[in-house]
């Protein structure tokens, strides 16, 4: 009879007299105050991540190799939005990082920009000018150098960091053009101080590539790959919330962040659409690729092998 009440107990926490504790999740994202960041605070603020009985915590980085390496080292979990050109470098360098699903197809919420007053007029006049990215091997960075192919010019790129730091370097002209991101400087375009120069929707390499996607240290997602897949349950039903209430998010992230709400829904139109964040495919992944060994990141593509090792999408908004 002992053995048949401990058994009952037993039964009875499992089954909903206990909670289980919740699974505890460390992620990286990239660049703090800007709209692509949304998705997952979002996910927070709602309570998504509770849903899935996860406890999730946020590591703000600057984009790049820093933003990749912190999840490389097992610093955090999880990655996103990562450069998917880092991650791809990153594991051909033998990092244990594997993307676990798309982020954004193409950059259409990456732009670069330059004073009104300043002798930069058109694209083709940054020839030989001093135009800032992010870090090395950042979407920013690869975005720049296809646009100076597409235009035939040689910009001098410079590797400045993060957002405020590369408005500086432009307003103090150690460069000629900063590169931003929804809605970063938008109040300076909004007064004549700053000019859009061009986005990454001009830049015709990336457009239909993958360009970020979220990655997961290769060691934990062995071990907790359940806990990897109902963050990215979360993480897709705070794209459906936002996507359903555009307005909605769009005023919540500029009072979250004390900005003008017109300078931030001046900005969304660079922002794509909800295609744009699809979970799943990997849209033309070989090119990514190709324009990671162009530019000098690996020094030869991934085989069949490789790509199979580096892309494990866990969850699949069509499919499951």
């Amino acid at each position: 009879m002992k053995y048949a009440a401990a058994l009952a107990a037993i039964v009875a926490a499992l089954s909903g007299g206990a909670a289980l504790a919740a699974d505890s999740l460390k992620a990286t994202i990239s660049h703090q105050a800007v709209f692509d960041s949304v998705f997952p605070t979002n996910a927070l603020e709602k309570g998504y991540f509770k849903e899935q009985n996860l406890d999730v915590s946020f590591l703000f980085a600057a984009g790049g190799a820093e933003t990749v390496q912190a999840t490389a080292t097992g610093s955090t979990q999880i990655a996103t939005p990562a450069s998917v050109h880092s991650v791809i470098a990153a594991y051909a360098k033998g990092s244990p990082v594997r993307i676990v699903g798309s982020q954004i197809i193409g950059s259409p919420d990456l732009y670069w920009y330059v004073r009104a007053d300043g002798p930069i007029k058109q694209p083709k006049d940054l020839d030989g000018r001093k135009i800032a990215h992010s870090r090395p091997g950042s979407v920013s960075h690869m975005m720049i150098q296809n646009y100076a192919k597409q235009l035939n010019i040689k910009p001098d790129m410079i590797a400045g960091g993060g957002l405020p730091a590369v408005r500086t370097m432009l307003m103090t002209g150690q460069v000629d053009a900063a590169w931003g991101a929804v809605p970063f400087a938008m109040e300076g375009v909004r007064t004549g101080e700053l000019k859009i120069l061009f986005s990454g929707a001009d830049i015709e390499a990336t457009r239909d590539v993958v360009s970020r996607v979220t990655i997961a240290n290769a060691d934990y997602l062995k071990t907790h790959r359940d806990v990897v897949r109902r963050y990215q349950i979360a993480y897709q039903k705070s794209v459906d919330a936002i996507y359903a209430d555009f307005e909605g998010a769009l005023s919540r992230f500029a009072a979250a962040n004390k900005l003008d709400p017109a300078d931030v829904r001046q900005a969304s139109r660079y922002f794509g659409d909800k295609a744009t964040h699809a979970l799943a495919p990997l849209k033309n992944l070989d090119e990514a690729i190709r324009q990671t060994m162009e530019f000098g990141l690996i020094k030869e593509p991934l085989t069949e092998a490789q790509k199979k090792e580096l892309v494990d999408i866990v969850y699949d908004p069509s499919k499951n």
